[in-house]
């Protein structure tokens, strides 16, 4: 009897894994492509999440390229060692973006999915995600060194998407947070000594790094030519949520400072490089040790931070994230307690980031009835009380110091350099609910302020020039 439970267990786990291959893409001979649809059907907005089966959801669940009224989405899929799918799907998202950037410019934001998501049509971070591009479509787009509403920009979200759920079963899935998160990291790119050993011993560098980047370089060609052009400066913002959190910091450790955790030593703040406008982690699981070498740039450069400085990292995590705050540092214990090497930072190994009160620099606050508000009906500050749109001085954006937010109050908790580039915020229950409640009105109310004053210090290095200075007294 007791065999037949196991055999049964066992064959009822197998049966259930998700599918190991991409959900957006067809096998052809010689690997897997994206689904041609010419031409491409434009999706009312309200087909966020269109009823199973329905020809709305069919075209959802074949195209990497998902195209509506006031927004598209660009899927991206990455395997279990951070390769691509496909580099057609790659290819005609970047291409889809580079068109809207050079054109209109382009509201881009990216998306990393955390443990349990994935790519599939109706996963629903994904549905959470295109609700909030439509909102932020129905909002002022596009960033002018002078206002100008009668000038929009197309806004894109890029959601990059892998197997964050390997075995689909309630209770049984808990337990693939160890492979899960080992997988995130892989795909964010190597971190540490070991992780680099691993991936070339393998021959099998992740391409994630490379994704972002080429969005970045996209990002920074269409800026160049935007005043010239007479269009909308392009925006870049980089996002991601629980695992997805922990693999974009893996990869920012590489992109800011060109080597990994164990290597890494103190910098000029001129030579940290940044991505994007802003790059932003959602209740993030991953532990202290793997934010070391931004807490060792703070502590080496906060006298040195000046009003030149642009915000790189923001990490912002909520007191009520129990997953991270308990389970994480679970998942930890016996890893960390089988690598003495681990033993003298005990704390920074098995703390998950937003709980570890060294790295703690910001608190978020929000009135109770910021919950209580739809996002279709949130009143969300385009910028940050005290930061004007039309600002062409760069010290005023001073994004690391005690302001307003609209409704949303960020307290420097330890004073650091308000021109810091890394920030660590602890959020109240008001902002973020919980583990899972990161696209709620408290985060965008926050967020999207923070983002446009961020956009807004990046786009200066264009806008102030003589010529303007003198259009723009006039």
């Amino acid at each position: 009897m007791r065999r037949t439970v196991v055999v049964l267990c066992a064959a009822l786990l197998v049966v259930a894994c998700s599918p190991m291959g991409p959900r957006r893409l067809k096998m052809v001979p010689g690997g897997w492509q994206v689904e041609e649809q010419a031409p491409q059907p434009t999706l009312s907005d309200v087909d966020v999440n269109p009823p199973s089966r329905s020809p709305q959801a069919r075209s959802l669940g074949s195209s990497s390229w998902e195209h509506f009224e006031s927004f598209d989405v660009g899927i991206i899929e990455f395997d279990e060692h951070g390769r691509l799918w496909s580099e057609s799907q790659r290819d005609l998202v970047l291409a889809n973006v580079r068109q809207h950037a050079m054109q209109t410019g382009a509201t881009v934001i990216v998306y990393v999915h955390g443990w349990h998501h994935s790519a599939r049509w109706n996963d629903t971070n994904l549905v959470s995600f295109r609700r909030v591009l439509r909102y932020m479509a129905s909002q002022p787009t596009g960033v002018q060194c002078r206002p100008d509403p009668t000038k929009r920009s197309r806004v894109i979200g890029v959601f990059l998407g892998w197997r964050g759920e390997s075995v689909p079963v309630p209770v049984a899935n808990l337990f693939t947070i160890w492979s899960r998160k080992r997988i995130a990291q892989t795909i964010g790119g190597p971190a540490t000594n070991y992780e680099e050993w691993k991936a070339r011993r393998n021959h099998r560098e992740s391409q994630f790094g490379e994704v972002l980047g080429a969005l970045d370089k996209i990002h920074d060609e269409a800026n160049q030519g935007a005043q010239e052009a007479n269009r909308t400066f392009t925006s870049l913002v980089i996002s991601g949520h629980s695992l997805g959190g922990a693999m974009i910091l893996s990869a920012m450790q590489r992109i800011v400072f060109g080597t990994t955790l164990d290597r890494a030593t103190v910098i000029a703040p001129a030579n940290l490089n940044r991505l994007g406008d802003a790059v932003i982690l959602l209740n993030p699981a991953v532990e202290a040790r793997r934010y070391k070498a931004f807490r060792a740039e703070l502590a080496g450069n906060m006298s040195q931070f000046s009003g030149a400085q642009k915000p790189i990292l923001l990490t912002m995590s909520s007191t009520g994230d129990w997953p991270n705050r308990i389970a994480l540092r679970v998942a930890r214990f016996f890893p960390t307690l089988f690598t003495p090497g681990r033993w003298r930072e005990w704390h920074d190994s098995t703390t998950a980031l937003g709980f570890s009160k060294p790295d703690l620099s910001h608190s978020v606050v929000a009135p109770d009835n910021v919950l209580a508000i739809q996002i279709e009906n949130a009143k969300i500050s385009l910028f940050p009380d005290g930061i004007p749109p039309d600002v062409l001085m760069p010290e005023a954006i001073n994004l690391a110091a005690s302001r307003k937010f609209g409704v949303i109050n960020l307290f420097n908790e330890k004073k650091i350099n308000e021109y810091a580039p890394f920030m660590v915020a602890s959020s109240n229950k008001n902002v973020i609910r919980d583990h899972n409640d990161i696209f709620s009105p408290g985060v965008i109310s926050f967020v999207a302020p923070y983002v446009s004053a961020s956009v807004r210090k990046n786009i200066l290095q264009f806008c102030r020039t003589p010529q303007y200075q003198q259009t723009a007294v006039k």
